[in-house]
């Protein structure tokens, strides 16, 4: 599979606590929506970015999941809106359970975020007892209140900043989660 990266850490102010996530910039060839759409697959799927990979049509979070597959990790996207875990495209398979050892921490950090999945990193993997949540964005996607609730939610839940890592199509901007609310809720501020 054929993918150039960069990488770099981009900076998340928690508060008054900085993280370095790690960050990856993928250059992928995206394909044109109406490719996505000639599928016989669920309508709100066909508004997702996708990109030739290795000859075929993938969505970013599956390019990724394809990716660390290869590299020997057991890898999900974690796909919150119809609630399934995949590591195939829909269209191609069925979805999955996730092992125990991400199941477990998603749990943990789900709960930690007043029970909701909202925000969840795109992407879990485990390999060797260690489990890594990785977040994509394509070009179009911001972020979102949702994931800076998730990546406190994760804090809490002890996940180590190492275990974090932002995907892209482009580089990420620095970005500051303030604490403003009583209840502890994120919200994000591009620099």
């Amino acid at each position: 599979m054929k993918s150039t990266t960069a990488q770099g850490f981009t900076p998340v102010q928690i508060g008054i606590k900085t993280l370095q996530i790690r960050t990856l910039v993928v250059n992928w060839t995206k394909v044109a929506t109406s490719l996505v759409k000639e599928r016989s697959i669920s309508r709100t799927y066909t508004i997702k970015s996708s990109y030739l990979i290795d000859e075929k049509l993938a969505f970013g979070e599956i390019a990724i999941v394809q990716l660390l597959r290869l590299d020997g990790w057991n890898a999900f996207w974690v796909d919150t809106f119809h609630k399934k875990f995949w590591n195939t495209m829909p269209d191609e398979g069925k979805p999955k359970q996730l092992p125990s050892a991400i199941r477990e921490r998603y749990d943990l950090i789900k709960i930690k975020n007043d029970s909701k999945p909202n925000g969840c990193f795109d992407v879990a993997a485990e390999r060797s007892g260690r489990v890594i949540w990785l977040e994509f964005k394509s070009d179009k996607d911001k972020n979102n209140i949702n994931e800076g609730n998730w990546i406190n939610s994760a804090m809490k839940a002890d996940i180590r900043e190492t275990d974090l890592f932002f995907v892209g199509t482009k580089p990420r901007k620095n970005t500051v989660i303030n604490l403003l609310d009583t209840n502890g809720d994120c919200h994000f501020l591009n620099k």
